[in-house]
């Protein structure tokens, strides 16, 4: 016996679906009946009215034109009233039976009117026939399918024989019996067909809405997870910058008061000694201006240090300060050539920018001028200080070697500053390709006030 999956869905058994599910289907195909059954009524009611003026010339005898004039009569009624009747909302839960009736219905007023006619062959019972098969379309389940399919093509037959029994007389009257019940047990096929091709497309469809709603649901689900652990990871990122910061300041603050007064004493005893060598010791003077020089390397050394950790001009003067100082720095140890264009609105009011914006953005330059001197094999550089908006922009752009940022992995350096302007509500963004440089944009909301823009200054 095949596999059940390799049958054509027509043979498969029907499938078995809860009670919800059900109900649902039992709701679908009465809301499609009556959809289509006042659609299908309307059509017919077109064509009945257009077709009507043409019966004269291809009906010319008397008779046969008002037989079919009657026909039209009859079956304009029904349609009318299908369509009354079906287009109720609380009637539409009854359109199965509703349409089952109104359908026999109009095949038996086919009966009547064309019994009129006779003959004998009988050929417009044969022809009538026809009209048994498109209740095939109507979702009956097997058992309610049986019974209606019967009852709307017994009415063709009863009321073509029984107000006209002469008809039975004829000699095709038995073969158009037989054919009329080969054409009911058709339509009861071909309905049970459509039915389970409908049922189980119907039930797949559903199972599918299911299974998006439910994706849907998760993917909602998983996409607040994430933001909650991206807001969890930023929040740490800043509180793991922050405590940077502190650590930088203390260790800066203890490179100041401890190793900075302790070179401060060596070069005050070195010169007590300078002061007590007698004149002829020049061998030993030579090492005391030695010893003085290494101090004073280890003293500048040691500044270095401390403007790198955290530079005194960022907290006693602001960002503007900071920048010329630290692109003062790159012009003098790296021999590019630099410039500074700065807001003049900064420069004006320092209070513009609070202190944590003021070190997110000096960090930044701090990042990139760095990268600079080391990778970018530039000859000059250019900087810049921004009021967008309600945004400071800070823009950095040299002509070096670039990268392919495609091929590329960002430095912790590039990733650490993205966090960190992301934590605040900024952005980064670099633009780079080999042999074209780089050029790197940070913005970040400023605090107070949007201040008005003017135009840049040079510095």
């Amino acid at each position: 016996m095949p596999s059940p999956r390799f049958l054509p869905p027509f043979l498969r058994a029907v499938p078995v679906a809860d009670a919800a599910d059900e109900a649902a289907f039992t709701a679908y195909a009465a809301a499609l009946t009556a959809q289509l059954g006042m659609f299908t009524a309307a059509l017919m009611i077109v064509f009945t009215a257009a077709y009507w003026p043409l019966d004269r010339l291809v009906l010319p005898d008397a008779r046969f034109s008002e037989a079919f004039a009657m026909l039209r009569l009859r079956a304009l009624a029904i349609e009318i009233l299908a369509i009354v009747v079906l287009a109720p909302a609380a009637l539409r839960r009854f359109a199965l039976p509703i349409a089952a009736v109104l359908y026999g219905a109009l095949l038996g007023s086919f009966g009547l009117s064309l019994g009129a006619l006779g003959g004998a062959d009988l050929s417009w019972l044969g022809d009538a026939w026809l009209g048994v098969v498109p209740i095939a379309f109507i979702p009956f389940r097997l058992g309610a399918r049986v019974l209606a399919t019967t009852f709307a093509g017994a009415m063709l037959p009863a009321l073509f024989f029984l107000p006209y029994p002469e008809n039975l007389a004829a000699p095709a009257a038995a073969g158009q019996l037989a054919f009329g019940v080969f054409a009911i047990l058709f339509t009861i096929a071909i309905g049970e067909v459509i039915y389970r091709v409908m049922r189980r497309d119907f039930f797949q469809n559903r199972a599918l809405d299911r299974a998006n709603a439910d994706l849907t649901a998760l993917s909602g689900s998983l996409s607040a997870r994430v933001a909650e652990q991206t807001r969890e990871l930023r929040a740490l990122a800043g509180h793991l910058d922050a405590a940077l910061e502190a650590e930088r300041r203390r260790i800066a603050r203890d490179l100041h008061d401890d190793l900075g007064q302790s070179l401060t004493a060596m070069r005050y005893t070195v010169a007590r000694l300078e002061d007590r060598l007698p004149p002829d010791a020049e061998a030993a003077r030579d090492l005391t201006d030695d010893l003085s020089a290494l101090l004073d390397g280890t003293a500048q050394t040691v500044r270095g240090f401390l403007s790198e950790l955290r530079p005194r001009v960022l907290d006693d003067c602001g960002l503007v300060a900071a920048a010329e100082w630290l692109v003062g720095r790159l012009r003098e140890t790296t021999g590019l050539v630099c410039t500074l264009r700065v807001e003049p609105r900064l420069a004006a009011e320092p209070g513009v920018l609070d202190a944590q914006t003021a070190l997110v953005l000096f960090r930044v330059l701090q990042e990139a001028t760095t990268n600079v001197s080391k990778h970018a094999s530039a000859r000059s550089v250019a900087v810049r200080l921004d009021l967008e908006g309600s945004d400071c922009v800070l823009r950095v752009e040299d002509d070096g070697v670039g990268f392919d940022s495609a091929a590329s992995t960002p430095g912790f350096g590039l990733l650490g500053l993205r966090e960190r302007l992301q934590a605040r509500g900024g952005a980064l963004s670099v633009d780079t390709s080999p042999g074209g440089g780089t050029r790197l944009v940070a913005s970040l909301p400023v605090s107070g006030p949007a201040p008005t823009p003017v135009h840049p200054g040079v510095v």
